[in-house]
């Protein structure tokens, strides 16, 4: 019998101790799963109303993204003819000689845009910033560094759709100035930066610290 009992122990015992090292180690890491310590793990994107308050991840209606990795809030694009809208292409022009890095660029009046604005960036900046979108009126062109970082697999618009429902594929104007005087963009599909002269129509996506 008492060798029965030691077969038992030394057939099992290895089993149970497998078995507490695999459930020790387990976890998906998803969004909303918790880690080792119980704590829940938070998204990259949080969505923000347009008051600037920040929504649970499945929110109906949103405004801008917040970025928690960089602090950094992003408009979102609509489809619903407003300043907006996703179609909307402009020029690059800022005719602020403090900000402009001695590059105005091209104002757009040869061209239309929904929701009653000339189409350039200057005049998208000014309209955003009336309007006091998500409670912020500090909204700016991102930097060609910042395009880049939001495009990482996480926060890129073109895979993060539930956050960026309305993404164009084109080049998104930055505020970066290449050496040879032309203006950055950026693709969300393609992760290139490619210099365009201002007089090129472009979408173009607001940020805001």
């Amino acid at each position: 019998m008492q060798n029965i009992r030691l077969v038992l122990m030394i057939f099992f015992f290895p089993v149970l101790i497998a078995c507490g090292d695999d459930d020790a180690s387990l976890g998906t890491g998803l969004p909303g799963d918790s880690d080792d310590d119980g704590n829940t793990t938070q998204s990259r994107l949080s969505k923000v109303d347009s008051s600037g308050n920040v929504l649970d991840e499945g929110a109906a209606q949103w405004s801008c993204v917040l970025d928690n990795d960089s602090g950094l809030i992003w408009a979102i694009k609509l489809d619903d003819s407003s300043i907006h809208d996703k179609d909307n292409l402009y020029t690059w022009f800022n005719d602020d000689a403090n900000t402009n890095q001695g590059m105005e660029g091209s104002p757009g009046g040869f061209n239309s845009c929904v929701g009653g604005i000339q189409c350039d960036t200057q005049s998208y900046l000014q309209a955003t910033n009336a309007q006091g979108l998500c409670a912020a009126t500090n909204w700016r062109l991102p930097t060609a560094a910042e395009l880049q970082q939001m495009s990482e697999e996480e926060a890129n618009p073109v895979t993060q759709t539930q956050f960026f429902p309305h993404i164009n594929l084109d080049g998104y104007w930055s505020a970066t100035l290449d050496n040879v005087m032309q203006r950055l963009t950026l693709s969300f599909s393609t992760l290139q930066l490619i210099p365009e002269d201002s007089s090129n129509l472009n979408p173009a996506i607001l940020v805001h610290d």
